[in-house]
Protein backbone atom coordinates (compact mmCIF):
# COMPACT_ATOMS: atom_id res chain seq x y z
CA UNK A 1 0.00 0.00 0.00
CA UNK A 2 1.60 3.14 -0.92
CA UNK A 3 2.64 5.62 2.06
CA UNK A 4 0.98 8.22 3.05
CA UNK A 5 1.38 11.73 1.20
CA UNK A 6 2.38 15.19 2.22
CA UNK A 7 -0.06 16.91 4.15
CA UNK A 8 -3.10 18.58 1.00
CA UNK A 9 -1.42 22.16 1.26
CA UNK A 10 1.47 21.09 0.86
CA UNK A 11 0.27 19.14 -2.31
CA UNK A 12 -1.98 22.52 -3.57
CA UNK A 13 1.77 24.13 -2.93
CA UNK A 14 3.93 22.08 -5.22
CA UNK A 15 0.90 21.55 -8.07
CA UNK A 16 1.21 25.38 -8.24
CA UNK A 17 4.95 24.92 -9.02
CA UNK A 18 5.40 21.64 -11.24
CA UNK A 19 2.06 21.40 -13.62
CA UNK A 20 3.40 21.35 -16.76
CA UNK A 21 -0.59 22.68 -18.00
CA UNK A 22 0.36 25.84 -15.81
CA UNK A 23 3.71 26.41 -17.14
CA UNK A 24 2.49 26.19 -20.18
CA UNK A 25 -0.11 28.62 -19.72
CA UNK A 26 2.48 31.03 -17.96
CA UNK A 27 4.55 30.73 -21.15
CA UNK A 28 1.91 31.97 -23.24
CA UNK A 29 0.93 34.72 -21.27
CA UNK A 30 4.41 35.73 -21.29
CA UNK A 31 4.46 35.43 -25.08
CA UNK A 32 1.49 37.17 -25.69
CA UNK A 33 2.49 39.95 -23.15
CA UNK A 34 5.86 40.02 -25.62
CA UNK A 35 3.46 40.39 -28.75
CA UNK A 36 2.03 43.33 -26.91
CA UNK A 37 5.17 45.10 -26.45
CA UNK A 38 6.08 44.36 -30.17
CA UNK A 39 2.95 45.68 -31.58
CA UNK A 40 3.09 48.79 -29.36
CA UNK A 41 6.51 50.04 -30.41
CA UNK A 42 5.42 49.30 -34.10
CA UNK A 43 3.37 52.08 -33.49
CA UNK A 44 6.03 54.56 -32.60
CA UNK A 45 7.65 56.36 -35.04
CA UNK A 46 11.47 54.93 -36.02
CA UNK A 47 13.32 57.89 -36.16
CA UNK A 48 16.91 57.85 -38.05
CA UNK A 49 20.43 59.54 -38.01
CA UNK A 50 22.55 59.54 -41.32
CA UNK A 51 25.66 61.09 -42.58
CA UNK A 52 26.96 61.54 -45.43
CA UNK A 53 31.13 62.38 -46.83
CA UNK A 54 31.66 63.81 -50.94
CA UNK A 55 34.41 64.50 -51.93
CA UNK A 56 34.28 66.90 -55.71
CA UNK A 57 37.29 68.12 -57.68
CA UNK A 58 36.49 70.01 -60.84
CA UNK A 59 39.32 71.46 -63.46
CA UNK A 60 38.51 74.74 -65.03
CA UNK A 61 40.10 76.16 -69.00
CA UNK A 62 41.77 79.08 -67.03
CA UNK A 63 45.17 78.77 -65.66
CA UNK A 64 47.11 80.53 -62.98
CA UNK A 65 50.38 80.24 -61.20
CA UNK A 66 51.44 77.95 -58.81
CA UNK A 67 53.64 78.52 -55.79
CA UNK A 68 56.59 78.16 -58.23
CA UNK A 69 55.33 80.48 -60.53
CA UNK A 70 54.41 78.56 -62.82
CA UNK A 71 51.65 78.09 -65.60
CA UNK A 72 48.85 75.68 -64.34
CA UNK A 73 45.12 74.75 -64.90
CA UNK A 74 42.77 75.99 -61.84
CA UNK A 75 41.15 73.58 -59.83
CA UNK A 76 38.52 73.53 -57.28
CA UNK A 77 38.21 71.01 -54.58
CA UNK A 78 35.35 70.63 -51.97
CA UNK A 79 35.54 68.29 -49.38
CA UNK A 80 30.91 67.66 -47.96
CA UNK A 81 30.13 66.44 -44.84
CA UNK A 82 26.52 66.34 -44.61
CA UNK A 83 24.08 65.04 -41.65
CA UNK A 84 20.14 64.30 -41.73
CA UNK A 85 17.31 63.26 -39.88
CA UNK A 86 14.20 61.19 -40.47
CA UNK A 87 10.99 60.97 -38.89
CA UNK A 88 8.64 59.37 -40.78
CA UNK A 89 5.27 61.12 -40.52
CA UNK A 90 1.66 58.82 -39.96
CA UNK A 91 -1.64 58.81 -37.71
CA UNK A 92 -1.60 58.26 -34.18
CA UNK A 93 -4.33 55.26 -35.51
CA UNK A 94 -1.26 53.30 -37.32
CA UNK A 95 -1.31 49.41 -36.34
CA UNK A 96 -3.99 50.44 -34.08
CA UNK A 97 -5.79 47.26 -34.77
CA UNK A 98 -2.48 44.66 -34.31
CA UNK A 99 -2.34 46.39 -30.69
CA UNK A 100 -5.54 45.68 -29.79
CA UNK A 101 -5.65 42.02 -31.22
CA UNK A 102 -2.22 41.78 -29.45
CA UNK A 103 -3.86 43.07 -26.20
CA UNK A 104 -6.83 40.58 -26.59
CA UNK A 105 -4.57 37.74 -26.94
CA UNK A 106 -2.83 38.57 -23.64
CA UNK A 107 -5.88 38.63 -21.66
CA UNK A 108 -7.37 35.28 -23.47
CA UNK A 109 -3.87 33.96 -21.80
CA UNK A 110 -3.86 35.18 -18.35
CA UNK A 111 -7.21 34.46 -18.01
CA UNK A 112 -6.47 31.03 -18.92
CA UNK A 113 -3.84 30.99 -16.68
CA UNK A 114 -5.78 32.30 -13.93
CA UNK A 115 -8.61 30.02 -14.26
CA UNK A 116 -5.84 27.06 -13.83
CA UNK A 117 -4.36 28.10 -11.30
CA UNK A 118 -7.95 29.00 -9.45
CA UNK A 119 -8.88 25.60 -10.22
CA UNK A 120 -5.90 23.29 -9.20
CA UNK A 121 -6.46 23.68 -5.77
CA UNK A 122 -9.82 21.92 -5.55
CA UNK A 123 -8.61 19.52 -8.12
CA UNK A 124 -6.12 18.65 -5.57
CA UNK A 125 -8.03 18.69 -2.72
CA UNK A 126 -10.88 16.49 -4.26
CA UNK A 127 -7.81 13.68 -5.68
CA UNK A 128 -6.51 14.16 -2.23
CA UNK A 129 -9.87 13.32 -0.11
CA UNK A 130 -10.47 10.44 -2.66
CA UNK A 131 -7.05 8.77 -1.43
CA UNK A 132 -7.51 9.63 2.49
CA UNK A 133 -11.12 8.07 2.14
CA UNK A 134 -9.23 4.63 0.44
CA UNK A 135 -6.54 4.61 2.43
CA UNK A 136 -8.92 4.57 5.68
CA UNK A 137 -11.17 1.88 3.88
CA UNK A 138 -8.72 -0.84 3.48
CA UNK A 139 -7.17 -0.19 6.93
CA UNK A 140 -10.31 -0.65 8.52
CA UNK A 141 -10.38 -4.19 6.04
CA UNK A 142 -6.98 -4.99 7.11
CA UNK A 143 -7.14 -3.89 11.03
CA UNK A 144 -11.12 -5.26 11.92
CA UNK A 145 -13.28 -6.37 9.19
CA UNK A 146 -10.90 -9.60 8.21
CA UNK A 147 -9.99 -10.48 11.46
CA UNK A 148 -13.04 -9.96 12.86
CA UNK A 149 -14.27 -12.34 9.92
CA UNK A 150 -11.50 -14.85 10.09
CA UNK A 151 -12.20 -15.11 14.24
CA UNK A 152 -15.61 -15.79 13.36
CA UNK A 153 -14.69 -18.72 11.07
CA UNK A 154 -12.62 -20.39 13.56
CA UNK A 155 -15.16 -20.08 15.90
CA UNK A 156 -17.89 -21.59 13.37
CA UNK A 157 -15.56 -24.30 12.50
CA UNK A 158 -14.58 -25.03 16.37
CA UNK A 159 -18.59 -24.88 17.04
CA UNK A 160 -19.64 -27.53 14.22
CA UNK A 161 -16.84 -30.18 15.50
CA UNK A 162 -18.84 -29.49 18.37
CA UNK A 163 -21.71 -30.36 16.77
CA UNK A 164 -22.97 -27.12 17.67
CA UNK A 165 -23.48 -25.90 13.89
CA UNK A 166 -24.45 -27.59 10.45
CA UNK A 167 -21.86 -28.19 8.18
CA UNK A 168 -24.06 -25.36 5.96
CA UNK A 169 -22.87 -22.69 8.52
CA UNK A 170 -19.30 -22.97 8.11
CA UNK A 171 -19.63 -22.88 4.81
CA UNK A 172 -21.56 -19.65 4.73
CA UNK A 173 -18.92 -17.94 6.71
CA UNK A 174 -16.15 -19.43 4.78
CA UNK A 175 -18.23 -17.62 1.92
CA UNK A 176 -18.35 -14.47 3.52
CA UNK A 177 -14.64 -14.70 4.23
CA UNK A 178 -13.95 -14.69 0.84
CA UNK A 179 -16.37 -11.85 -0.74
CA UNK A 180 -14.74 -9.81 2.09
CA UNK A 181 -11.20 -10.26 0.81
CA UNK A 182 -12.55 -9.92 -2.62
CA UNK A 183 -14.20 -6.30 -1.28
CA UNK A 184 -10.82 -5.57 0.22
CA UNK A 185 -8.54 -6.46 -2.68
CA UNK A 186 -11.37 -4.03 -4.52
CA UNK A 187 -10.40 -1.21 -1.79
CA UNK A 188 -6.25 -1.90 -2.82
CA UNK A 189 -7.37 -1.49 -6.43
CA UNK A 190 -8.87 1.59 -5.20
CA UNK A 191 -6.20 3.34 -3.51
CA UNK A 192 -3.62 2.84 -5.91
CA UNK A 193 -6.13 4.29 -8.39
CA UNK A 194 -6.40 7.65 -6.04
CA UNK A 195 -3.05 7.41 -5.52
CA UNK A 196 -2.52 7.85 -9.38
CA UNK A 197 -5.42 10.56 -9.88
CA UNK A 198 -3.27 12.54 -6.49
CA UNK A 199 0.25 12.56 -8.44
CA UNK A 200 -2.09 13.37 -11.74
CA UNK A 201 -3.56 16.43 -9.79
CA UNK A 202 -0.32 17.49 -8.20
CA UNK A 203 2.03 16.93 -11.42
CA UNK A 204 4.40 15.05 -9.68
CA UNK A 205 5.78 13.05 -6.78
CA UNK A 206 3.05 13.30 -3.73
CA UNK A 207 5.42 11.67 -1.29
Amino acid sequence: MPAPPASRDELVRRALGSRSDLRVLQAAEEAARSGVVLAQSDSSPNVSASARYSYRSATFDQFGFDNGGALTPIRDRESILSFGVSVPLFSARRNQANVAASVAREHEARLRREYLAGAIPSEVAVAFEKWDASYKALDVFDRKILPNSEQNLNVIRQAWQLGQLRFLDVLNEQRRLVDLRLARADAETDIVTAWAELEHAVGGDTR
